[in-house]
C-alpha cells in the first residue's frame, strides 16, 4: 500500500547551501503532487547529493522510494527505503512501505521480517498484523495466522480484511461452517448498510 507523502518542513540558517537543499526538497514534493515523477526523482537525488549525511535524509529517501515505486522501479525503491532506514532504523511507516514492495515482488520472507519489526515497535499496528497473518497462511502456519487475525479483530472487530482473512483461514482448515458464518454476517452487514442508505428514515426506523 502507497503512503501519504511526507511533508518536508525544515528550518535552516539563511545560507545558500541550506536553502538550496530545502528548495530542492520542496520542489520535489510539488512535482510528486503534480505526478511529475521523473522530475521529482531527479530533484530528490540532487538534494541528497548536496547533503548526504543530513539526518533529515530519511524523509528524502522515503519519498524517493515512493516515487520509484510509482515508476515501477522496485529495486531502486527498495534501496531507497533501506537507505532511509539507515537514518531511522525503527521508522514504522518506512518499514511498512519496504515490506509492501517486498510483497509485490514475492519476497515474502523479507516482508515478514519487516512486519515483525513493525509489530515489535507497535503492538497495535493493524497493517502489520494483517499482512503477517496472510504470510502465515501462505506458509500454511495456520495456528500463527489465527493468532494474528484474532489480535487484529480485537483491535478492529469490523475489519473487512481481517474477517475475510479469518474466513479464508477457516476454509483452509476445512471448518466450512465457521467460514460460512463469518461470510454470512459480513453479507448481512452490507445489506443493512445498503438499506440504511436507500430507504427513508421512517421506514428504516433507526435499525
Amino acid at each position: 500500500m502507497v503512503r501519504i507523502i511526507i511533508a518536508l518542513l525544515f528550518c535552516f540558517p539563511a545560507v545558500t547551501f541550506a536553502q538550496t537543499y530545502q528548495q530542492l526538497s520542496e520542489r520535489a514534493i510539488e512535482c510528486i503532487e503534480k505526478d511529475s515523477l521523473p522530475q521529482a526523482e531527479e530533484l530528490l537525488l540532487q538534494a541528497l547529493k548536496l547533503e548526504p549525511k543530513n539526518a533529515k535524509n530519511a524523509l528524502l529517501f522515503s519519498n524517493l522510494g515512493l516515487v520509484q515505486r510509482r515508476l515501477g522501479e522496485y529495486d531502486k525503491a527498495l534501496e531507497s527505503y533501506s537507505f532511509a532506514l539507515n537514518f531511522a532504523p525503527l521508522a514504522v511507516p518506512i518499514l511498512l512501505d519496504r515490506a509492501a514492495i517486498y510483497m509485490e515482488m514475492g519476497k515474502t520472507d523479507r516482508a515478514y521480517t519487516d512486519y515483525c519489526q513493525v509489530f515489535d515497535e507497535d503492538k497495535q499496528n493493524k497493517e502489520a498484523l494483517l499482512m503477517r497473518a496472510y504470510i502465515y497462511v501462505l506458509r500454511r502456519d495456520y495456528p500463527a495466522a489465527r493468532i494474528d487475525y484474532n489480535r487484529l479483530l480485537e483491535l478492529d472487530p469490523q475489519s473487512y480484511s481481517g474477517r475475510l482473512g479469518l474466513a479464508t483461514l477457516e476454509q483452509k482448515e476445512e471448518k466450512f461452517r465457521e467460514s460460512l458464518d463469518i461470510l454470512n454476517k459480513m453479507i448481512v452487514e452490507v445489506l443493512r448498510k445498503t438499506l440504511r442508505s436507500t430507504l427513508p428514515a421512517p421506514m428504516w426506523n433507526g435499525k
